[in-house]
């Protein structure tokens, strides 16, 4: 091994700050990057989320007239409705996408629970 003299030592000290600021630099830097991308990452999975809740929609025949899907994904994500309210609400929508079913045949005014106590079913 070989020793440095003292010199050399001094030039290697007196080199270190300039290295500890470039260092410094590289990270904040990559730092800034590393946010910009989450922000990306976040904005691409919001828009993906949005656009599987419009095809949903538009699948069960839940339609606002005048509105093409990209605007209706757009009115989404510039603050729109909350997505997990609309999630949940595409949840309980009957499959025939009605939320309730008013035939033309008239009622009864007994549940299917009150017949069968009644002894009607």
């Amino acid at each position: 091994m070989r020793k440095l003299a003292a010199d050399e030592v001094l030039q290697v000290i007196a080199s270190v700050p300039t290295h500890l600021r470039k260092l410094a630099s590289t990270v904040q830097e990559l730092d800034e990057e590393n946010r910009d991308l989450k922000a990306k990452l976040a904005a691409k999975e919001e828009f993906e989320r949005a656009s599987g809740i419009v095809g949903q929609m538009e699948a069960q025949g839940q339609h606002v007239d005048g509105e093409t899907p990209q605007e209706k994904v757009a009115h989404l994500l510039e603050g729109g409705p909350n997505l997990d309210v609309l999630e949940q609400a595409l949840e309980m929508v009957a499959p025939n996408g009605s939320l309730v079913d008013l035939g033309d045949a008239p009622g009864t005014g007994v549940s299917d629970l009150e017949a069968y106590v009644l002894g009607d079913l």
